[in-house]
């Protein structure tokens, strides 16, 4: 332990060499992590050089940087020590004097230490939310991209610390940037997934905003059908947010499934759906039924090339005509993916109250 942490803290002190610096702090972070009772003593050396790292011009270096942040915080909320305020002191201000500085990487470094303070930091960030709150929004519309995701992506967290406040003082304002950056192909991915942790962590305070949100919702959908045979983040993100929304807020969902479920369908089978299903069934209970229903049929025309046909209906006169366009079919068995996914989904999801085994 001792020669591995005196040689990372040298690595992170010497002049800059990214291979070593980028090592050193994956080495302290897996340290903090799998050994925390002996790497407790090292602690104040590692929160003196992080900021070597979390202010470095490569982004992976930053992010790891406050990986090892992260785990070093976790160590010192677990343990009662007089020094622990003064350690949280200590990083508060370097952050805040990082963001005074014109440069994108330190802005950047400094808004990543804000999030681990809010996740890891307890009731020390309390008093100084607001302040937080302000200083993380001033930076939405920086010239600098990575700051703008960064912000989005610490929204949540800020929604998370105190949803009370966060919803009196700034879940509108918050709503509003992030419904706006759905509207920009390379930022909508990381709103999706900060509309559903917002959701998640505000509760049914999310509702005024939600056919704004499934409005977009909707139109990725429609992007993700266009291009089925391509997935990107950013359907998968639309069909997370979907699941957030539903944990979030329940069967208020309800009046808008009917054209979520049609479109959601013909994005075709993927793991992203599978999941988005199996929330939605789990939270509201009386789509159940009509989820099996069109999942069914689905995992049918997948496997078999037929729509879904319950044990003991008659036999169709003519299966060449059944509407199966709308939905993906292997070719010529090749897809073994696509078959391997459809039938994990036959297996696991639950199809209580039905018939499955007809369309295998």
């Amino acid at each position: 332990m001792e020669f591995e942490v005196k040689r990372a803290l040298e690595w992170l002190s010497s002049d800059r060499h990214e291979a070593r610096r980028h090592a050193a702090v994956l080495v302290l972070r897996e340290l903090a992590r799998n050994s925390p009772t002996l790497f407790y003593a090292y602690v104040p050396q590692v929160l003196e050089l992080i900021w070597t790292a979390l202010r470095d011009p490569k982004v992976t270096i930053r992010e790891s940087a406050a990986e090892c942040l992260s785990s070093c915080l976790e160590i010192i909320s677990q343990r009662e020590t007089s020094l622990r305020i003064q350690w949280y002191t200590k990083m508060l201000e370097e952050a805040q004097y990082g963001l005074k500085v014109n440069n994108a990487d330190w802005i950047h470094g400094s808004l990543l230490a804000y999030r681990e303070l809010l996740l890891r930091a307890g009731m020390f960030m309390h008093e100084r939310y607001n302040e937080v709150c302000e200083v993380v929004l001033k930076h939405r519309d920086h010239k600098d991209g990575l700051i703008r995701r960064t912000v989005v992506s610490l929204i949540p967290s800020l929604a998370g610390y105190n949803p009370d406040e966060f919803v009196r003082t700034y879940l509108h304002k918050c709503m509003g940037h992030l419904l706006a950056q759905l509207k920009k192909e390379k930022d909508r991915s990381g709103a999706f997934i900060a509309i559903g942790q917002v959701a998640i962590a505000v509760g049914s305070s999310i509702t005024p905003y939600l056919d704004h949100i499934l409005a977009s919702v909707k139109e990725g959908l429609v992007i993700a059908a266009k291009g089925r045979a391509k997935a990107s983040a950013n359907d998968a993100a639309v069909f997370q947010c979907i699941s957030m929304l539903a944990t979030a807020v329940g069967q208020a969902l309800t009046k808008h499934l009917h054209d979520l479920l049609d479109l959601m369908f013909s994005c075709g089978l993927t793991e992203p759906l599978r999941q988005a299903l199996v929330d939605l069934a789990h939270n509201i209970p009386p789509l159940l039924p009509v989820i099996q229903e069109r999942l069914l049929n689905l995992l049918s025309i997948i496997l078999s090339g037929q729509s879904f046909r319950p044990p003991g209906s008659p036999e169709r006169m003519n299966s060449n005509l059944l509407p199966t366009t709308a939905f993906q079919q292997p070719a010529d068995g090749k897809d073994s993916e696509l078959i391997t996914l459809a039938l994990n989904t036959l297996g696991g999801f639950d199809f209580t109250g039905t018939s499955k085994f007809d369309c295998c």
